[in-house]
């Protein structure tokens, strides 16, 4: 007895401790007390109640996660859910939403997500909506800062659904605030002011100044992408006004940074710096390792923008070092897969389930004819007497026999089918996530090539036709690839023809982009046919090679032309004799068609070398390059193709628009043009503003 109230009055003593931070107490103390928590572990272990074994193993792993050992954090975690059907069904869930932090800050992203994935598949299944909200709006925020838009999306909107089932209003207003930078990210600027201006709204109710400094930061953002710069300035400074009085440090950091871009973009670059060299130093002190990296970035911009080049080179080579430590980390591609297996697994789920219910429906049906029939039988016996009813009762008996026994078979071979398709369609879809990692990702993209967009509409759910984007030295390669087919058969070529496009510009250091379709056209007929059998494929394709330091673009094509997008007067004053070049035009713009070699790669009887052209841009122009899927396009009244001569027209008309605006008008084009006809072929289209 004496020992369990000396454990209470322990108890009580540590909850009330342990509610300071470890960032208030000296080493010594810290020590103190985890001797005194592992000592009470060692000794009243197996006569504590297991809930308050885990709420000492927690503290520990507190303790671990301070001094950076999240390898020992995580040993904590899984020691207090040993025996987990004795806690708390909260409980339980808290613990393993905490191992999932610790993994992440271990660097084991992956595993740290699929916990909370398995945790938010549970409390789905139980409609535990007022612990799903949260939890799905944390793996939407972590799959956001991954750049994965569509899976960050998802997991919000679900926790804004359930949050309003729970009404847990600030989950809501936090999960809104995120949505906005979803579409920010997009620059979908209408959604995501929809969403702040929500948030603000849950923000004022609750008085969470957290929530409204948040937004006010995020406003500011949204603004300055709009170049209002003025309004900008006043929602950055209000969140830093409310971040100071919150002591919100880390939210702090973001505000200076955001303010040290503001003042970079109206080149006022000494303030920039200090702004950034502020932010840094918050950062630096509370260990925000992700949010640093960009930081770092900016800070070399600011120096190299001051002429102070050896700072610049300095925090620039650090920027490099933290960011490939961070992707490492985060495992971008490997979560994205687990984001799909997620969701693939709910649809399952719901199948699953509406299959139950039509069976049931089905048999329910069933019972209610052969009640039926039941009836009508009675009566009938009842009317011809004991022997009609025999021989009745022995017909039904063998129509219910073959039924069933049909049924079975009907059954069998409809599960077989489904089996049967469930695997291609499986198959289909890992070979196009395979496809897409050869893809250069929107990142990578957008540091090569600030302003572009691309549409990529394969006919099928994998594609012949592909991108490019690469660097090399002082260029940017960029270009369209149209392999043979399409669907299975030209996937499997444009793997083929990726490989070799890579190992032109990185292996053998090709820089001029004759001399890569050259060395392609020698190489992909040997990759194609290195069996027994000979196969006539091979591929269509467009690069171009642009430096931006001169702004020249060199440009060669098998097969594909480019077209150079811009005023008429200026083309015509930068042509020259010996481009192979035709200028079309409307009123004050024009497209000046560099051409190709009217051969493809691989296919072709025509031997000798493919040849460059290069042309002097200016500030402005769009290059535009296609596959021949959107010009080979059926549909319109008259179900024709849509013609090369209609795709230039509609580029003209889109003249002084921007990449993403030109993309979306010809998505939007190509979808009313086929209506209910079939795409007959994949479509490629890169454009890219300089």
């Amino acid at each position: 007895m004496k020992r369990c109230l000396l454990l209470t009055l322990f108890l009580f003593l540590a909850a009330s401790s342990f509610s300071q931070s470890s960032a208030e107490l000296d080493s010594a103390e810290i020590a103190l007390r985890k001797k005194s928590i592992t000592d009470i572990l060692a000794r009243e272990r197996g006569k504590m109640h297991d809930s308050v074994a885990a709420d000492y193993y927690i503290q520990l792993a507190e303790y671990a996660s301070d001094e950076y050992d999240y390898k020992l954090a995580i040993s904590y975690c899984d020691s207090a859910l040993v025996n987990e059907k004795q806690l708390s069904f909260e409980t339980r869930i808290d613990l393993i939403e905490t191992k999932a932090t610790y993994l992440r800050s271990s660097g084991k992203t992956g595993e740290g997500i699929k916990l909370l994935l398995g945790v938010l598949k549970e409390l789905e299944a139980k409609k535990r909506y007022d612990l799903s909200a949260g939890l799905n709006r944390r793996i939407g925020t972590i799959y956001l800062k991954m750049d994965d838009l569509a899976t960050a999306e998802y997991h919000l909107n679900a926790s804004i659904r359930h949050a309003q089932i729970a009404k847990d209003l600030e989950t809501e207003g936090f999960a809104r605030m995120s949505l906005g930078n979803r579409y920010k990210k997009e620059k979908l600027f209408n959604k995501a002011e929809e969403q702040y201006n929500l948030s603000i709204s849950i923000g004022k109710e609750l008085g969470n100044k957290r929530m409204l400094a948040g937004n006010y930061n995020n406003f500011g953002s949204l603004l300055r992408l709009q170049k209002k710069n003025a309004e900008s300035r006043k929602y950055y400074l209000k969140a830093v006004e409310m971040n100071k009085a919150s002591g919100n440090d880390k939210w702090l950091s973001y505000n200076y940074n955001n303010l040290g871009n503001l003042s970079n973009d109206e080149k006022k670059y000494q303030e920039a710096l200090s702004f950034f060299l502020q932010s840094i130093e918050i950062k630096d002190r509370i260990g925000d390792v992700r949010g640093k990296v960009y930081t770092l970035s900016n800070i070399a911009s600011a120096y190299e923008s001051l002429g102070n080049y050896k700072e610049a080179y300095s925090y620039q080579k650090e920027y490099s070092v933290l960011l490939d430590s961070v992707a490492r980390m985060d495992n971008i591609a490997d979560n994205k897969k687990l984001a799909a297996q997620f969701q693939a697994e709910k649809r399952e789920d719901r199948i699953r389930q509406l299959a139950l219910q039509d069976k049931y429906n089905q048999n329910k049906i069933d019972n209610q004819k052969e009640q039926l029939s039941y009836q009508n039988t009675i009566a009938w016996i009842l009317s011809i007497g004991i022997i009609l009813v025999f021989i009745i009762a022995i017909l039904l008996w063998r129509t219910t026999v073959n039924r069933k026994r049909i049924n079975a078979e009907l059954m069998e071979k409809n599960a077989q089918i489904d089996r049967q398709h469930r695997e291609i369609l499986d198959s289909i879809n890992y070979a196009s996530r395979i496809q897409n990692s050869i893809l250069p990702g929107n990142e990578q993209r957008t540091a090569l090539l600030p302003d572009h967009a691309i549409l990529f509409k394969p006919k099928d759910i994998i594609s012949g036709d592909f991108y490019i984007c690469d660097k090399s030295e002082d260029q940017v390669f960029f270009g369209t690839v149209d392999c043979t087919g399409h669907g299975v058969p030209g996937a499997m070529v444009s793997l083929v023809a990726s490989s070799h496009i890579n190992k032109t510009i990185h292996e053998y250091e090709l820089t001029d982009p004759g001399e890569i379709l050259t060395r392609l056209n020698a190489e992909i007929p040997n990759a194609l046919n290195g069996s027994d059998e000979s196969i006539n494929d091979g591929m269509d394709m467009a690069i171009c090679a642009l430096n931006r330091g001169t702004m020249r673009l060199t440009f060669a094509g098998a097969y594909q032309n480019c077209w150079i997008l811009s005023s008429k007067d200026s083309l015509e004053k930068r042509m020259s004799k010996d481009l192979r070049a035709e200028l079309y035009h409307e009123s004050d713009y024009g497209i000046l068609e560099l051409k190709g070699e009217r051969r493809g790669i691989g296919r072709s009887t025509i031997s000798g070398p493919f040849i460059s052209q290069s042309f002097e841009l200016a500030k402005g122009d769009v290059i535009l390059l296609s596959s021949d899927g959107y010009q080979d396009q059926f549909g319109g009244p008259r179900n024709k193709k849509f013609m090369v001569k209609e795709l230039r027209n509609l580029v003209l008309s889109q003249a002084g628009s921007s990449p993403i605006q030109i993309v979306n008008t010809l998505d939007t084009t190509l979808r009313e043009w086929m209506d209910k006809t079939d795409q007959v072929d994949d479509v490629c289209v890169f454009v890219v503003r300089v």
